[in-house]
């Protein structure tokens, strides 16, 4: 059964300084009592309107928030396509889904050469270390570090060479590299490897 709001409760709620008037689904209000209302200037809500309210903003706000992660998935800080998915927690933990890493192409001044190289973690992400992918088929470069890396091999084989003397690591196996070393990378068939660099900007070093 439901509750009348009489001129009485209007009056109550006016006096105690209210200037709006809930009226509930178990409610029904007298028409003298929202006269009544009208008169003290008070109005009159009812409770399915300010849900319907809530649920329409909450429902833009969903489809708002949807939006900007849509687009954060395909473009990263607008700089161009999104290359991986990742999460990222406030306290900085950082996860990267390795199984939607796209790869990008590595820009040098080697002609007929396609490498690619995708960065997962940088300096952006509030690291001293930088982190990502690379890989190529049949192809060899020299390279001079201003850095120190480490390469974990994951699949192929890649063929570090210096003063004249080449390593081969194969799927598991992790190469150092110390800052200041000047080697060619290079692999007689593919090569995919993960790298971690210190500092974090080493294209900068």
């Amino acid at each position: 059964m439901k509750k009348l709001i009489s001129t009485q409760d209007v009056r109550n709620l006016y006096y105690s300084g209210q200037k709006e008037l809930v009226v509930t689904r178990d409610q029904i209000i007298t028409p003298e009592a929202r006269d009544l209302a009208k008169v003290l200037s008070m109005k009159v809500v009812y409770a399915d309107d300010i849900l319907s309210e809530v649920k329409t903003d909450t429902d833009l706000i969903r489809n708002l928030v949807s939006q900007v992660l849509e687009r954060l998935g395909q473009t990263d800080a607008g700089q161009g396509p999104r290359m991986f998915n990742a999460e990222r927690d406030p306290s900085g933990i950082t996860l990267v889904r390795g199984d939607t890493v796209k790869m990008g192409k590595f820009d040098s001044d080697i002609p007929g050469q396609n490498i690619g190289l995708t960065d997962l973690i940088t300096e952006k992400d509030s690291s001293p270390m930088a982190a990502g992918i690379m890989c190529w088929d049949k192809a060899s470069f020299p390279w001079t570090l201003n850095y120190h890396e480490i390469d974990i091999v994951l699949d192929g084989q890649l063929d570090i060479t210096i003063d004249g003397r080449t390593y081969s690591g194969k799927r598991g196996d992790v190469f150092y590299i110390p800052k200041g070393s000047s080697i060619t990378f290079g692999t007689p068939t593919f090569v995919k490897f993960f790298y971690v660099t210190y500092p974090a900007a080493w294209a900068e070093q």
